[in-house]
């Protein structure tokens, strides 16, 4: 190996592929036919380093051109369109998105619905009610946490490894609303525990904003760069070439 290539840092190498393979998912690729082109790719890179290629031969190549390249080589062809990202606003937007109907289904479902009503009338005896309770409000806090970390993959699903920013996104809103707790207590207590739709509806502006702030915390430590939808793909007609 030339002391070019054994100079050029692998995770450099690693991070050019990844590129190539987020505008092949960009393009809609089928995952089984991504897989195999960035295998191969990934592959003959590799072998040509250990050959003695110099790592920056593929580095110098842009990966969008590069995919390209790749996709027009295997019956695709592209289109130039819109390109989204995922900023911090975005994920903290759709991450409250994901929790608020989650609170939705755990209100309707579990608190006032059949859940709560089996468990404290099937599971529960005399005495139980308050680690019953608890239980639910564990499980629905939960509940609330997933659905804000499945909205962020879903919206953003075309961006790769997306599964990280929204896992980091739900624990630190977990985090955020375990801090927010005291503060929504306190409220409570300085209003006599009032049921009143203003003194709720403080209560949630709360602990959504400390979830946010929590959201906002996990965005800042994702790269805002990574393209979403940054090129249109469509399938070569059959018969073109």
């Amino acid at each position: 190996m030339s002391d070019d290539a054994q100079g050029e840092p692998m995770a450099a190498i690693t991070a050019w592929i990844d590129a190539v393979e987020q505008h092949l998912l960009d393009a809609r690729v089928a995952a089984r036919q991504r897989r195999l082109l960035v295998g191969d790719l990934e592959r003959d890179v590799r072998a040509a380093i250990a050959d003695g290629a110099p790592a920056s031969q593929f580095l110098r190549e842009d990966p969008r051109d590069f995919a390209v390249r790749l996709a027009e080589a295997n019956g695709l062809t592209v289109t130039s369109g819109p390109q989204t990202q995922m900023t911090t606003w975005a994920l903290v937007g759709t991450g409250l998105a994901g929790a608020l109907a989650a609170a939705a289904f755990v209100w309707f479902f579990v608190y006032t619905g059949p859940v709560a009503a089996l468990v404290l009338d099937t599971f529960v005896g005399p005495g139980q009610e308050l680690p019953a309770v608890l239980g639910l409000h564990v499980a629905s806090a939960a509940l609330v946490v997933i659905g804000a970390a499945t909205a962020i993959r879903l919206r953003f699903r075309q961006i790769l490894s997306s599964w990280r920013p929204a896992i980091r996104a739900g624990l630190y809103m977990a985090a955020a609303g375990v801090v927010s707790i005291p503060l929504v207590i306190g409220i409570g207590a300085s209003t006599r525990y009032s049921t009143s739709p203003a003194v709720v509806l403080l209560e949630v502006a709360v602990a959504a904003a400390f979830c946010g702030l929590g959201i906002a915390q996990a965005g800042a430590q994702t790269p805002s760069s990574l393209p979403l939808g940054s090129v249109k793909w469509k399938r070569r007609p059959p018969g073109k070439s």
